[in-house]
């Protein structure tokens, strides 16, 4: 049983001292002194032996009472060492008691891998107390197999030393850690890594790299520019993200202990530089939606991930002239994107140039050259002839009235102009049926006449871009078949009787099955008597105000605008605006009381007004409509271009007969006016007073018979021939007397 204590003490007795480094060296086995004899002060008698782990060279020994101690000085053949045996796994930390005798002293601390190269680990250890005092070193080093103390070699004096002890256990330190090359480099990313080579002694928590536009990055000032990619020893990837194109960046590595924080060399630091943006893509499309004032612009974009402006030229010939921002400028994604802009207040039948424009930080690029032409007036009548002998004809277009209908079990037909249809872009007349059920009632009408009374079942077809008034992009997310919330409503007599619900009208994307085009249409199937037709909806589905014409003529050095409403509803009234640049925002607004709106209506209603600022002879003037509507909703039309010709001459004239010498008062008018004449006496017979528009067409005529008087009047109450009020507007009379004529021109403003 001794055996085994004996046993179980020396091992805990090993285990310590391997745990603890060294054992203490306190000099006080006297074996080891045997035979030296110190000689006493000032003489000097070193002397060199080992004892214990540790060797002593050129060293004194100094005896106070039975505590031993060595004392180090710098003279005689050397400076004083004390020397430790090898120290397998490095030293930590040297503790030791000193002190001083007669005046402050120093010693150096020094480790060697070999017992051969010798480093400092401390190279003046300055010792201060006379008497004996506990210093320690922190060498703390791998590589330090072993140790010395040495007195200092600058400075003659004596230290005393006793109770040498080191440890063998190294203070963590911080990780060691360099950085990778970066590779896969684009506009936004890059890819990079490290490798820590070395966890200084203690669990690396995090590591991974930070990058800066600036030299030393490290996580204290690169912001949120740092990646976290594992912990531990080892080399690791890293994904460099939200980078900007173009860019030169500096990256480093770092590795984290309880230490602290490690980084790469600061001067190898690796720098990389990400890839350019490319100039645009643009690829002007087909458009869309056209009628007769409206069509929408398409193009295709690639800005390739920069921001992208993107507008649309147009104009009536090649060099444009115009052009509007798509709906979606700037465009910021990537690949290839949609572009759209919708222009409005066209000219009837009128071809229209135009291309999408593209541009970047790099550069600008313009799509090829397109086309389109917008309709004549809606207003419109088709009469088709359907086939007698075929159960089930193709479907019907009629044209012009956006219409088709395909119809099914036709009996009677004769082949020969069988139905008509009839567009009017107005509300139906007589509402019974409608009236009070608080729907938003279409301001269009179609009346269908069976003039061969066959028999049918029919699905009808109503082009949405023919519809005045119906905004098509409510319909962007509709798949065919969906049903809309606008109803067909239908009557036995045109102008007469009571509207009755069909139902709610189907949506249907057209042939190229695009949404938002301009063969996108409504449809109801199983019709099979109809007179006329309309629509109503719950929905918003109508604009406040729609626009049908939008001019201006410059005329007694002023420019008149005239326009003319579709549709209102809810319609306040209307400013206008003028610039000399084709700019909204800095426009000048031109009346400071709002010109009367319709309120709501379904009739065509005419406005004019008279710009009597100054104008600049060849100066391009740009003018724009605001709509305000009761609840405060602003609707902008525009711009309109006025250009004022050379020294402040009127425009040519459209091409009509040439008029000289005829008057009339007052000038601008509304609505009547008096036109007063006057021929030579060689005129004779029927006076004919014709009043044109700027158009060249006859309005209405006056005939007098010439009772030889050479002069006269007639009265001009602003209607035409069938008795309805003429627009806003200029107007052109003609005298003519045989082959003599006379004109003049006219305002009427309301």
């Amino acid at each position: 049983m001794m055996k085994w204590i004996l046993a179980l003490f020396f091992l805990i007795f090993v285990w310590s001292s391997i745990w603890a480094g060294f054992e203490l060296e306190n000099f006080n086995d006297a074996s080891v002194w045997e035979g030296y004899e110190p000689i006493g002060y000032p003489s000097y008698a070193p002397m060199t032996f080992n004892g214990n782990q540790w060797s002593f060279t050129d060293v004194v020994q100094y005896t106070s009472g039975s505590d031993y101690e060595l004392e180090i000085r710098h003279a005689g053949p050397g400076p004083g060492k004390i020397s430790s045996h090898q120290f397998t796994n490095g030293a930590g930390t040297l503790t030791f008691n000193a002190y001083y005798v007669d005046n402050p002293g120093k010693v150096h601390i020094l480790y060697s891998p070999n017992n051969s190269n010798w480093y400092y680990a401390e190279y003046d250890k300055s010792i201060n107390t006379a008497s004996s005092s506990s210093y320690s070193v922190a060498i703390n080093n791998s590589q330090a197999k072993y140790i010395r103390i040495q007195s200092s070699t600058s400075l003659i004096n004596k230290v005393r030393i006793d109770d040498i002890a080191l440890s063998d256990e190294l203070a963590p330190e911080l990780p060691v850690v360099a950085v990778a090359g970066i590779s896969n480099i684009t506009k936004f990313t890059a890819q990079g890594g490290g490798n820590v080579t070395s966890d200084g002694g203690a669990i690396v928590t995090a590591r991974g790299i930070c990058w800066s536009t600036s030299q030393g990055p490290n996580l204290s000032n690169c912001g949120d520019n740092f990646t976290v990619d594992g912990s531990g020893t080892g080399s690791y990837i890293s994904q460099l993200t939200g980078l900007s194109a173009n860019t030169f960046y500096y990256v480093r590595a770092y590795a984290t202990n309880s230490v602290g924080t490690a980084y790469s060399e600061y001067n190898f630091p690796a720098t990389f530089t990400t890839q350019n943006y490319v100039a645009p893509t643009a690829v002007t499309d087909n458009a869309s939606s056209v009628n007769h004032v409206f069509a929408r612009l398409n193009g295709t974009v690639n800005g390739d991930e920069a921001e992208t402006t993107v507008v649309f030229e147009y104009g009536l010939t090649e060099d444009y002239g115009s052009e509007i921002t798509a709906d979606q400028s700037p465009l910021t994604g990537a690949g290839d994107q949609a572009a759209q802009a919708s222009l409005s207040e066209l000219d009837e039948y009128t071809t229209y140039h135009y291309r999408v424009k593209a541009t970047n930080v790099i550069g600008t690029t313009y799509g090829s050259d397109k086309t389109f032409t917008t309709a004549n007036n809606p207003n419109q009548t088709s009469t088709q002839s359907i086939p007698a002998e075929e159960p089930d004809p193709d479907p019907i277009d009629f044209t012009g009235t956006g219409v088709t209908v395909d119809f099914s079990g036709v009996s009677g037909a004769t082949g020969t102009d069988d139905i008509t249809v009839s567009k009017y872009n107005e509300q139906p007349t007589d509402l019974s049926g409608l009236i009070g059920s608080e729907l938003n009632i279409a301001g269009t009408s179609y009346l269908f006449t069976n003039h061969t009374g066959f028999t049918f079942s029919s699905e009808i077809r109503f082009l949405i871009s023919d519809i005045p008034g119906v905004n098509p992009s409510l319909f962007s997310n509709f798949e065919n078949g969906d049903p809309t919330d606008i109803s067909l409503w239908k009557r036995p007599e045109y102008g007469t009787g009571e509207f009755v619900n069909q139902g709610y009208l189907l949506y249907n994307k057209g042939a190229d099955n695009t949404n938002v085009t301009a063969d996108d249409y409504l449809y109801m199937d199983g019709i099979s008597d109809f007179s006329e037709i309309t629509f109503t909806s719950s929905g918003d589905h109508y604009l406040p105000v729609t626009l049908s014409s939008f001019t201006s003529l410059f005329a007694d050095n002023a420019v008149l605008l005239n326009w003319t409403t579709q549709s209102e509803t809810g319609n306040l009234g209307w400013f206008v605006y003028r610039n000399i640049i084709e700019e909204l925002n800095e426009s000048m607004q031109l009346n400071t009381d709002i010109i009367p709106g319709a309120g709501t209506t379904s009739e065509p209603t005419d406005y004019s007004y008279l710009d009597e600022l100054p104008a600049a002879s060849g100066t391009t003037y740009y003018y724009w409509l605001e709509s305000i509507d009761i609840s405060g909703f602003s609707q902008t039309f525009g711009p309109l271009t006025a250009v004022i010709p050379p020294d402040n001459q009127d425009p040519d004239l459209p091409e009509i007969p040439q008029w000289i010498g005829a008057r009339n008062y007052p000038n601008p008018f509304n609505p009547n006016t008096v036109i007063e004449y006057s021929l030579p006496e060689t005129c004779s017979g029927e006076i004919i007073i014709s009043v044109y528009n700027i158009h060249g067409q006859t309005v209405t005529e006056f005939r007098i018979i010439n009772d030889e008087s050479l002069t006269g009047s007639v009265i001009w109450n602003g209607r035409d021939e069938s008795g309805k009020a003429v627009a806003s507007g200029v107007y052109f009379c003609r005298v003519q007397a045989g082959k003599t004529s006379y004109s003049h021109k006219m305002v009427m403003m309301k």
